[in-house]
């Protein structure tokens, strides 16, 4: 599981393409072929998917990976966990995610995720009032 980890790392870092040689249309048909790829890893071994999530990978490859990847709406269960962590950047990511997988994946569970992320940004908003005012 850690060799399958490491290379779906890898996979998901590579969608960022900043060859400026390549032809936009070229850039577009690599990211399907490894969106398509890490499709097949993840409906192989569901389990990766979430490990990955909570390494974080680049905020700015979430729209492409959850447009390109079906099997992504998986992540949706895993968001709730994700906001609990005490490290800000799987907080942030975690945010990112979420709005993305909102925006792909007009479903109930979208809308509890929405909820909870509101709930979330009120609560934190009530204890950073409450240091400030300390």
């Amino acid at each position: 599981l850690t060799q399958q980890t490491a290379v779906l790392q890898m996979l998901i870092e590579s969608v960022i393409i900043d060859d400026k040689e390549l032809e936009e249309g070229t850039k577009q048909e690599v990211q399907t072929l490894i969106c398509a790829f890490i499709h097949k890893m993840v409906t192989s071994e569901p389990l990766l998917i979430k490990l990955i999530c909570f390494q974080t990978f680049p905020v700015s490859i979430i729209p492409v990976l959850v447009e390109g990847i079906p099997s992504l709406h998986i992540t949706m269960d895993y968001i709730e966990e994700l906001l609990q962590q005490k490290n800000g950047q799987q907080i942030v990511f975690a945010f990112h995610l979420a709005t993305s997988l909102i925006e792909n994946y007009p479903l109930q569970k979208s809308l509890v995720i929405a909820k909870n992320l509101l709930s979330f940004l009120r609560s934190f908003s009530v204890i950073s009032t409450k240091e400030s005012t300390l």
